[in-house]
């Protein structure tokens, strides 16, 4: 979990007072349903990091860490996995809903490859979230025959089932598109859909994990494993 404060005088320092904490991220789980080949939660798409303890937070966790007048002041909760997809933890909905019930006028946010959980879950999570400011951000990354390229193991009709329940509830629903060779041709008709579908925004992104931060050379290309360690694709 990290926090920024509202006063710049504060966070220019490593201490931060905490009445002036208004963001929060919040990292729910370490755990994921997907094996994106550039996220440091796997070894190139294949075998979990054997350095990484697969932990969770739980409602009880919460609720000790973020106390109901702590809640209530803050401006933004997000939750956007650094290593996990926050919707795998068991206790996501029920977060959610404390966060929403003490932080009514929160914005809160939440980051997801949106490939899990029932229908009624989403259109339930929707009900919670759209009572204040929110959105909720898919990260789709092509279309039905190039999604699964980057975000492995995502699978397509339940993405946009997904979506389809979030939307048709009222819930803000966003879509992130990571842009690679093998997907940059479908860009327009990804827009298009997200169009028909009822998505508030499409952003196209790109990543700069094709550059190594130790030796900051840059490759054109990224190995993809499997769980044996064995090559079986580029990005």
């Amino acid at each position: 979990m990290t926090v920024a404060a509202e006063n710049p005088a504060a966070s220019a320092s490593s201490l931060y007072y905490y009445d002036d904490l208004r963001i929060v991220h919040l990292e729910l789980t370490h755990r994921c349903n997907a094996a994106c080949p550039m996220c440091a939660r796997n070894v190139h798409g294949g075998a979990v990091n054997p350095d990484m303890p697969l932990s969770e937070l739980s409602l009880a966790d919460i609720k000790a860490i973020l106390l109901p007048d702590f809640v209530a002041r803050l401006k933004r909760i997000y939750a956007c996995g650094n290593y996990g997809d926050p919707i795998v933890a068991h206790d996501c909905m029920e977060v959610f809903r404390y966060l929403r019930e003490h932080g009514p006028n929160l914005n809160l946010d939440l980051h997801t490859n949106g490939s899990a959980r029932r229908p009624e879950w989403w259109r339930e999570l929707a009900e919670i979230m759209k009572a204040g400011p929110h959105y909720l951000r898919f990260g789709i990354d092509g279309l039905e025959d190039t999604n699964h390229l980057y975000r492995r193991g995502a699978d397509w009709k339940t993405v946009m089932r997904s979506a389809e329940s979030f939307i048709e509830a009222g819930g803000r629903a966003e879509w992130d598109f990571l842009v690679f060779r093998h997907n940059e041709h479908q860009v327009e008709q990804a827009r298009k859909l997200a169009d028909d579908m009822g998505f508030k925004e499409f952003f196209v992104r790109k990543t700069g994990r094709f550059t190594s931060a130790g030796e900051l050379e840059t490759s054109d290309r990224f190995d993809v494993l499997d769980k044996e360690g064995s090559f079986e694709y580029w990005l």
